[in-house]
Formats: structure tokens, C-alpha cells, sequence
């Protein structure tokens, strides 16, 4: 998996579409007539057949057959936002349960109690142990590595980077490390705490995050290549962005955020002109990227709930609803869904990462109609 994103892959290509927050006409059925009841019941019904399907063969694991565990956690998130977007307890009880089963299985997981609220932070000693401090950038050494670890790239401080792989030679600094530990964690932590510590961390490490690329080599700077672009990337990317504005006052993070959503909709490598995310389509064995695409729309929701731009609301909406409508249209059978959301179903068998891949889709098809009724 990979760093610090895709902006910087975007920024040349998308300068002047990066501002145009206009729906494109070439996307397919961007928008839908159902009612937020269907679009529950739809959700719902996703769900309830992956947990039949894919939990009951691993009660007390935790974990979804067919699919590893962090992709099992991002699918408990889905199950949570459908619950929190409906105003409902339905999966909080299966949700709970099986998490702390994860957690009293591996010993690397810990609470941290923080203004009363209790936050799930990865704090193994791995992690912490392969974090670019402000000490190791100054230094060049940290004693998890046997090479010179680069301090600044391209001008841009590398500290709050985390090193992907324990062993001792592997130089990779990418996403799925640096944006759970040094991103995310402190930015949400920050809007339920007063304490300064955390809005500075989100801060220091999305200016690090300035480079945007999928991994980069902590020993030479040298970045992934423009063909490593994934929908994650840019998700994780706003969805740590969306909250940056309220924590420092500064509206740039709204800008960036807005610059970043428009160009990973509008001219991101993962779909066709019909909007459609291709991204991860293979059905036939499960690998990571069926399963990126979903945490995508789950961040796009988030931006659509926090921003006040209607015109980037729209764009968002519209940009779910399109892959709502595939999921509906085409990638189908009988309840069961594809990861490969442009093609259809592939026979008739029930796969997990197929199904999982769609449940942030329907939470947020929802959401997104619930919030516009409101406006």
C-alpha cells in the first residue's frame, strides 16, 4: 500500500478543471428519484446479507471470511454509518462486539480515554518505533533502519512519516501507515479535545502530506510512479481535510480539500467518462484494491456533510449517486454486489470483498439525501 497521495499527480494535469466543480454530463444517472426510505432498506439489506453470508462462519474472530482484517474494519464502518445516517442501533451490537473480539485477540490494540470520549489508537510499539521524529529527520538515523533517512523532500518536511515495513532495509513510507497514525488520529482526536497537541500533530502532518503520492522511499525521495494513483489516496486525503478549517481557522484547508475532491471525481484515472469507478474490479480473488474504492466514497460523504459549498455538495452527490446506480443497474444479483461496479454480476455466487465494497456506497446515497432534505 502507499504515501503521502495524489495531488501532486493531479495538480499539472487538472489546474483549471480542479476549480470547475460543475457535474459532468458524460456521467451516468447522477442522480436517482428514490426515497431515503428505499435507499435505507436498500442499504440494509446489503448489509444484513454480508453479515449472514461472511460473519457467521467467524463468530468470536471478529473478522469477515473471505476478506483480512482491515478490510473487515472498514466494513464495520460502513456498518456503523448506517446506523449513525439513519438514526438507528440496528448493527451497533454486532459492530461492538466483534471489534473487541479483534481487539482482545491482538495485543497491539489499546484504548485511549480523551475528554471522556474513548478512542481506538494503534499504538504498537512498531508504529511508534518507525516514525520519522523531528530527531530522526534532523539526524538521518533511527534505529529501526540500516540507512540514511532523508529529512526534507523537495523542500517539504518528512516528519510525521511512518515507514510501512518493519524490516530493517525497506525504505517505503506510504498511505496506509502515515495517514491512520499522523493524520487522522490527531485531527479527529482534535475535535474532541481542547488539548493543542492534537490540532498541531493533524497540522504538522498535512504539511508533510504537501507531496501527494502513493509511497515514497525514505532513504531517496524518490516517489511511486504517476500509474500509482488510487482512490484512497485522495480519500484519505479530504477526509482528514474536511475537519482541518474548523481546528486551525485557516480557510487554504478548505481550498486544498476542495481542489483535491474535484480533481480525484472529475479527472481521476479510475473511471471512464461515465464516472463509474473501475478501480479494483477483480472478481475472482480478493486483493486491496476492491475494497479502496469504498473508503473514497466514505470520505466523499464526510465532505458532504461538513462542507457549506453547495456547488462542491452537488458535485459530491451527484458523483455517489453515479456509482449508487451502478451498484442498483448493473454489478447485481439478487441482492448480492460486485466489485466491479461497471460490468455485470459475474454468475450467481455470494464473494465478500464484492459485497463489502458496496455498503459505503448505499450508507452514503443516503446520507447525502438525508443532509439535502435538511438544507
Amino acid at each position: 500500500m502507499r504515501v503521502i497521495s495524489s495531488l501532486l499527480v493531479f495538480s499539472v494535469a487538472s489546474s483549471v478543471a480542479a476549480q470547475d466543480l460543475g457535474v459532468p454530463l458524460s456521467w451516468r444517472k447522477f442522480g436517482t428519484d428514490r426515497p431515503v426510505a428505499e435507499r435505507i432498506s436498500i442499504s440494509k439489506a446489503a448489509i444484513d446479507l454480508m453479515i449472514s453470508q461472511a460473519l457467521k462462519q467467524t463468530q468470536g474472530v471478529g473478522e469477515f471470511d473471505g476478506i483480512g482484517f482491515w478490510q473487515s474494519g472498514s466494513t464495520y464502518t460502513a456498518l456503523a454509518d448506517h446506523d449513525r445516517y439513519a438514526g438507528t442501533t440496528t448493527y451497533k451490537t454486532v459492530v461492538l462486539n466483534n471489534l473487541n473480539a479483534v481487539f482482545n485477540a491482538n495485543k497491539f490494540y489499546k484504548y485511549e480515554s480523551v475528554s471522556g470520549s474513548s478512542f481506538l489508537l494503534c499504538l504498537s510499539n512498531s508504529p511508534q518505533r518507525n516514525v520519522i521524529t523531528a530527531q530522526v529527520a534532523s539526524s538521518g538515523t533511527i534505529a529501526t533502519k540500516n540507512f540514511k533517512v532523508q529529512g526534507t523532500c523537495d523542500s517539504k518536511s518528512m516528519v510525521g512519516g511512518v515507514f510501512w515495513r518493519t524490516a530493517v532495509a525497506d525504505t517505503n513510507i506510504n498511505t496506509i501507515t502515515y495517514f491512520p497514525l499522523c493524520e487522522h488520529f490527531p485531527a479527529y482526536l482534535a475535535t474532541s479535545s481542547s488539548d493543542t497537541k492534537y490540532r498541531d500533530a493533524a497540522v504538522k502532518s498535512f504539511t508533510c502530506n504537501n507531496l501527494l503520492r502513493d509511497t515514497i522511499q525514505g532513504n531517496d525521495c524518490t516517489r511511486s510512479p504517476d500509474s500509482w494513483v488510487f482512490t484512497y489516496n485522495s480519500g484519505k486525503t479530504v477526509e482528514g481535510l474536511t475537519m482541518m478549517q474548523g481546528l486551525t481557522g485557516d480557510s487554504s484547508w478548505t481550498a486544498y480539500m476542495t481542489r483535491v475532491v474535484a480533481a480525484a471525481t472529475k479527472s481521476g484515472p479510475w473511471q471512464g467518462s461515465d464516472g463509474i469507478i473501475t478501480e479494483g474490479a477483480n472478481t475472482s480473488a480478493v486483493d486491496d484494491a476492491a475494497i479502496f474504492k469504498s473508503i473514497f466514497i466514505r470520505a466523499l460523504g464526510e465532505v458532504y456533510e461538513r462542507s457549506s459549498s453547495q456547488d462542491l455538495r452537488t458535485l459530491v452527490h451527484s458523483y455517489i449517486d453515479v456509482q449508487f446506480n451502478a451498484l442498483l443497474d448493473i454489478a447485481t444479483s439478487s441482492g448480492k454486489y460486485s466489485n466491479a461496479w461497471a460490468k455485470a454480476y459475474p454468475g450467481t455466487a455470494f464473494f465478500s470483498w464484492g459485497q463489502a465494497s458496496a455498503l459505503d456506497v448505499m450508507a452514503a446515497a443516503y446520507q447525502s439525501q438525508l443532509v439535502l432534505f435538511s438544507l
